[in-house]
């Protein structure tokens, strides 16, 4: 028995979780934009990942990734992995979600399972003030609300799914944003090609310089921040839906809610704030950058050359 359990904890030493999450992580600060990645990246001292074994997959069958909280394991579509000297680790974020943006849904689902992990391993424990913050608001607002209203269901469960859809919702959230603002401004992020719109063809008869004019504009500033944008009302637990809108009084403890969500990642990842930043940050490194400023330098050079 002593023997089993020297190997027990052998198998599950940080050294051996090493950069498991790093490609992922870095990946997703470059397509999203993020000023923080400690809090993903020290997943790597507490997370497994693997690929989903037999047992695995009669349990999960459809599932893209899985979250294990006795085993601290996340198992994944072998895809979705690589391996290097006997250990995996998360595919680079910008692989996974491929040249063409399809598989971006991959994105949210991976990152919705490191939510699971970062509750159990962060949140609970009180790491940080954010994790104190939502395990207050966990005691004493959502327990209430969650066990009030959804009695079937253990409260906790309710909300690591709430905290996971959240993440899902942001994620999803800002991919169309980001190509919102793209095709407003006139570039297709597939072919990595501008075309004129009225917006564009207006800045060029105004004059607009030509430092200007090869950046990325601000399409809409009339809207609510991200904070108020990303509100998930639908978790699925245990095989089953719930509608969270449907409590009583359901809007006021929720809009509390996902604002300490939205703190806790602004925290720990610093999403974008609001389209204005997130143009801003677009402009300094978003990878569409350099093939934007010469097809506009383009669309510029033959406006003034027209009499």
């Amino acid at each position: 028995m002593k023997k089993l359990i020297i190997l027990g904890s052998l198998l599950f030493t940080p050294s051996l979780y090493a950069q498991a999450f790093d490609q992922f992580v870095q990946g997703l600060q470059q397509d999203y934009f993020l000023v923080q990645t400690e809090r993903g990246i020290e997943l790597n001292n507490h997370i497994r990942v693997s690929k989903f074994g037999p047992l695995g997959r009669i349990l999960s069958p459809d599932a893209t990734a899985t979250y294990n909280s006795k085993l601290n394991l996340i198992s994944l579509h072998a895809d979705l992995l690589t391996k290097n000297g006997g250990q995996y680790s998360i595919k680079d974020a910008r692989l996974i979600r491929g040249a063409n943006y399809a598989q971006t849904y991959y994105l949210s689902t991976i990152f919705h399972e490191m939510g699971h992990a970062e509750l159990d391993v962060f949140v609970e424990n009180e790491r940080e003030t954010e994790d104190s913050m939502l395990m207050h608001h966990y005691r004493n607002f959502l327990k209430p609300f969650y066990k009030s209203n959804f009695p079937k269901f253990n409260p906790f469960t309710v909300f690591h799914e709430h905290f996971g859809y959240y993440r899902s919702d942001l994620l999803d959230f800002l991919t169309n944003e980001r190509g919102d603002v793209l095709l407003a401004n006139g570039y297709n992020m597939f072919t990595k090609s501008c075309f004129l719109n009225p917006v564009l063809r207006k800045k060029l008869a105004d004059g607009i310089a030509l430092e200007e004019f090869q950046k990325l504009f601000v399409i809409n500033t009339n809207v609510d921040p991200y904070r108020k944008r990303v509100s998930p009302r639908y978790v699925y637990v245990k095989g089953k839906d719930i509608d969270l809108m449907q409590a009583p009084h359901a809007k006021g403890i929720l809009e509390q809610t996902h604002t300490l969500f939205w703190a806790y990642h602004q925290t720990m990842y610093g999403f974008p704030i609001n389209q204005k930043d997130l143009v801003n940050r677009m402009n300094v490194s978003g990878e569409f950058k350099d093939s934007l400023s010469e097809c506009r330098t383009r669309f510029w050079n033959q406006a003034q050359a027209r009499p």
